[in-house]
């Protein structure tokens, strides 16, 4: 069983449940049906190392996405793998790990399990004077920095659109960017397939629910990443039989530890949104305010979560830890959604054979969207062969999520992880909507495309600059093929990729296709030494528009260099031979360094870069600096990084 050992040292009496929106009060008078069980008797305290030794009783599990066998009782103290390249053909060369500063343990919060059972007593770092029931024991973790990132895992009733990869291209962009600091990270995405809705769309194409889903999730939904240049580590489905084992097993956990009853639920459902709703949640005319479809009344026993036993606790961690939901607005939201006051909600559905069987009672399934968040935890159990990685990343745990999303991630989540005996993911940020416009493309040949395929137009790296340039991430951005083509003409083949081209001819015409080491007391030393500091700094605070704006802030001061020094006057003159060196100098190492810097938003374009200027292919951090370019000879005029794209070609 996943979780702490009982604790008879912690207790409280746990309040009455009542219940709140999205999960409304009963509709009819409700009888307790049965009073939920509670683990009691006498138990013997394990570890924390000793928890994954739980798991062998199990014996190997198959991963069935991979058809491996997976050993889930391994030594927790490995030594970290290399990662597999970046999709640029530049690399990260694997380098010793720093120790954790203080900072870093700060950034990483506590351990990944709680101390024990009890709904009340839970450790968050915070102010030493917040009252604490006791201290958890930290694991002993391996002196390396960590980073884990989640996207939402996504529905499957339709096609990807630019929203879905609005959220994989930042996650991607923030992934790559930890990894370039020198952090081991892991990423995941992944497809939420226990909808309802399948089943009723699956019966309707004549296939059973899982041929429907497959065939789904492998022709578009595990494409998606590579079409925009992301490279999760894991790609997770809800469907796996090591994300249905563990669900189990973590609802289990709840159950055992007395947060979960049983009742009768009467009241509205939209399917489109698996969601409860209230009255108030629908138009004038009873219809979903999000699908514009008439919600089904239900009437069924059901399990409850007793979400209203956590809203202390959930305030207290609100209080204590400001940074736990980015933005502040989205904090503001979150936080006074609990203070509203919190309601116990349906863990489980009735009558339904798709889903995750609830263990206790297998003629019910867990409610999918309880369901799809544990996903983020139990991907680390079975995402690497023979290898539990929890206590590697859980506690570094990051989840950006859309603000459709807010409720189930920001309150449903951190109370169903302290229900379980888990700690709460370190961070957690809101981001707002890309909204393309309604004017679909089309190609000359009359196919209607949607603004995912503008990377058939435009290509990769310019769909991935967009969505990072055309709104501050966290906001909603409005987007329009008009504006990405204005961005790709103005900002990414005029700044930069004439730049290259220019930098490159000039390389040829006047230095015979070398370059030669020519560091002196440069303005572009501060220039560089500023954006080494800015765009980590931005990122830290997912803010990837201005990270982008620092590192365009030093492509215009490079195209202004270009200006004032004119290598073409200084190659006219014999005696300013080493002018026009330094000038030459400057302009290559200015661009190596931004083609670091920009690795983690364009990674092709960066490695083409890179490789025109003849520069090794590290793309360390360390290197956005002044003076690293490397003497090179065999320069020659790059090709154009962004060709030209008519207009008119582009919305034909």
């Amino acid at each position: 069983m996943v979780g702490p050992p009982p604790s008879s040292a912690c207790t409280a009496p746990m309040p009455s449940g009542r219940f709140n929106s999205p999960f409304p009060p009963q509709s009819l008078s409700r009888v307790r049906v049965a009073a939920s069980r509670r683990v009691t008797g006498s138990h013997r305290r394990l570890e924390p190392v000793q928890l994954p030794r739980l798991r062998s009783a199990l014996g190997p599990q198959t991963n069935e996405s991979s058809d491996r066998r997976l050993d889930r009782s391994p030594p927790l103290h490995r030594q970290a793998r290399a990662r597999p390249a970046a999709t640029a053909t530049a690399r990260i060369p694997q380098r010793r790990r720093p120790e954790w500063t203080s900072a870093d343990r700060a950034r990483s919060g506590s351990g990944w399990l709680r101390c024990c059972r009890s709904a009340v007593c839970w450790r968050s770092p915070g102010a030493g004077g917040a009252p604490r029931a006791r201290q958890s024991r930290r694991l002993s973790l391996p002196q390396m920095s960590r980073y884990y990132l989640t996207t939402p895992i996504y529905y499957v009733n339709s096609t990807p659109h630019i929203g879905h990869a609005y959220t994989t291209i930042a996650a991607d962009i923030l992934v790559r960017h930890q990894r370039q600091r020198g952090d081991e990270t892991f990423f995941l995405t992944g497809t939420d397939e226990n909808a309802s809705k399948n089943v009723r769309a699956a019966e309707e194409a004549g296939v059973d629910p899982k041929t429907f889903v497959d065939d789904l999730v492998e022709d578009h939904w595990r494409p998606l990443p590579a079409r925009v240049g992301a490279s999760p580590d894991f790609f997770i489905r809800t469907t796996d039989e090591g994300h249905h084992r563990f669900v189990q097993e973590f609802v289990q956990q709840i159950y055992d530890n007395g947060h979960i009853y049983e009742d009768i639920y009467a009241g509205l459902y939209c399917v489109s949104c698996e969601e409860f709703k209230t009255e108030d949640q629908l138009t004038p005319d009873g219809l979903c305010l999000e699908h514009g479809t008439k919600p089904e009344w239900i009437e069924e026993r059901n399990w409850f979560f007793r979400l209203s036993a956590f809203q202390e606790q959930l305030l207290r961690l609100y209080d204590e830890r400001p940074d736990f939901v980015l933005p502040d607005f989205r904090y503001n939201e979150a936080r006074s959604f609990i203070a509203g006051g919190l309601r116990d909600f349906s863990l489980s559905r009735a009558g339904q054979p798709w889903g995750v069987p609830v263990p206790w009672d297998p003629e019910q399934v867990v409610y999918v969207w309880v369901d799809a968040l544990v996903n983020y935890l139990s991907a680390l159990t079975y995402a690497r062969p023979g290898e539990d990685l929890r206590e590697e990343f859980w506690p570094v745990a990051h989840h950006l999520i859309g603000k459709d999303i807010l409720r189930f991630h920001c309150v449903f989540w951190p109370a169903l992880l302290l229900a379980a005996g888990y700690e709460v993911p370190r961070q957690i940020f809101v981001h707002g909507w890309l909204l393309f416009g309604d004017r679909k493309i089309s190609k000359s040949s009359g196919n209607v495309i949607e603004p995912l395929e503008l990377t058939e137009i435009y290509g990769i790296d310019a769909l991935r600059f967009y969505a990072a340039r055309v709104a501050r991430f966290g906001q909603d951005g409005n987007a329009s093929a008009d504006d990405l083509h204005e961005r790709y003409e103005r900002e990414l083949g005029n700044d930069l990729g004439n730049l290259v081209s220019r930098t490159t001819a000039m390389i040829v015409r006047y230095r015979e296709g070398r370059i030669e080491p020519a560091a002196w007391d440069s303005p572009f030393r501060a220039e560089l030494e500023q954006l080494a500091r800015l765009v980590p700094a931005r990122l830290d605070e997912y803010d990837l528009s201005g990270a982008l704006e620092a590192i365009w802030v030093v492509i215009r001061s490079l195209n202004r260099y270009v200006e004032e020094r004119a290598p073409w006057q200084l190659a006219k003159d014999a005696t300013k031979s080493e002018e026009l060196d330094r000038t030459l100098y400057d302009l290559a190492d200015g661009l190596r360094a931004v083609a670091i810097a920009l690795a983690a938003y364009l990674p092709e374009t960066a490695s083409r870069i890179l490789v025109a200027l003849g520069q090794s292919d590290d793309l360390a951090w360390e290197g956005v600096a002044y003076g690293r370019t490397a003497a090179a000879e065999g320069i020659a005029a790059a090709e154009p990084l962004f060709p030209r794209v008519e207009l008119e070609t582009a919305v034909a």
